[in-house]
């Protein structure tokens, strides 16, 4: 995918926003895309909250803030954001952005 990306145009930033999982196999992971790729990586523990059943508990992580903070400060510095999203919670960034002259492309699952 960075690939793709920089035969269209330079890449200045490539931040990876994720959950923590304490495994070793996650930390090989994030090793390669910021030593390989070089990828900003920014991480948090998984918050597990018990309002579900205990088979199905409730998982978060939620990075929409360190986001759209990162990318208002970066603002001065890209003309482009391509964002990857699990949700759809940037429209009010997006439209800030858009106003500001940037071009915003979202990819989301929905």
């Amino acid at each position: 995918m960075k690939l793709f990306f920089e035969n269209i145009f330079p890449i200045k930033y490539i931040g990876y926003y994720a959950p923590r999982f304490e495994m070793e196999t996650q930390d090989k992971f994030f090793s390669f895309l910021k030593g390989k790729l070089g990828f900003k990586i920014k991480t948090k523990p998984l918050k597990i909250y018990l309002d579900h059943t205990d088979e199905n508990p409730h998982r978060k992580a939620n990075f929409d803030v360190e986001m759209a903070v990162d990318m208002t400060d970066m603002q001065d510095s890209f003309d482009i954001y391509i964002i990857f999203s699990g949700d759809c919670d940037f429209e009010y960034l997006i439209k800030f952005l858009r106003g500001k002259g940037k071009i915003v492309i979202v990819f989301s699952k929905k």
